[in-house]
């Protein structure tokens, strides 16, 4: 009896003394946490139709693509060319600019046409702003594209029609 209290003195002692570190475990978690530190931010805010959402702005080698991975909204050269996921039942937006005009797609349907400049520098104090003035064909209602540089020649905000019968969408750095 006495040899059984010891040996069960023993194993409580050795159980309860024991810790278990895991330098595997330890490096591992400081991965994830790194990780997480590093991941892009939504540091763009779309403003359209009542609706504002955080985007991821993609950096690609002729476009930036604006996304939120519901939505998609593809600038190139001075214009938004392509919008997916916006409309309330996900049309397919396309925007196709031939010589003076801006043609309207749903979806592969054109539904409207609209004249305008070309974007045009405006002056302005401490941005580079420039300006492209559309008119609507069927309408005759005008409106204004415009992209607008910081000092450092960084796109830093955009206001584009996507849509003939809807406002125009506002993107801007957070």
């Amino acid at each position: 009896m006495v040899a059984r209290v010891i040996f069960l003195f023993i194993m409580n002692f050795l159980l309860l003394s024991c810790t278990v570190t895991s330098t595997q475990f330890d490096y591992l978690k400081s991965l994830v946490r790194s990780e997480n530190e590093n991941t892009p931010k939504k540091n763009w805010r779309m403003k359209w139709s009542r609706n504002e959402v955080d985007l991821f702005a993609v950096n690609l080698k002729d476009q930036i693509i604006f996304t939120d991975n519901n939505i998609f909204i593809y600038f190139m050269n001075d214009h938004i060319y392509k919008v997916e996921g916006i409309l309330p039942n996900k049309s397919l937006i396309e925007i196709v600019g031939i010589n003076d005009s801006l043609i309207y797609k749903v979806d592969g349907l054109a539904i409207s046409q609209h004249k305008c400049t070309k974007m045009y520098e405006v002056e302005s104090n401490d941005l580079k702003k420039f300006h492209q003035l559309c008119v609507d064909n069927q309408s005759k209602e005008d409106y204004k594209n415009q992209i607008h540089i910081d000092s450092n020649n960084m796109i830093n905000k955009l206001y584009f029609k996507i849509h003939p019968y809807y406002p125009i969408l506002e993107l801007g750095i957070k």
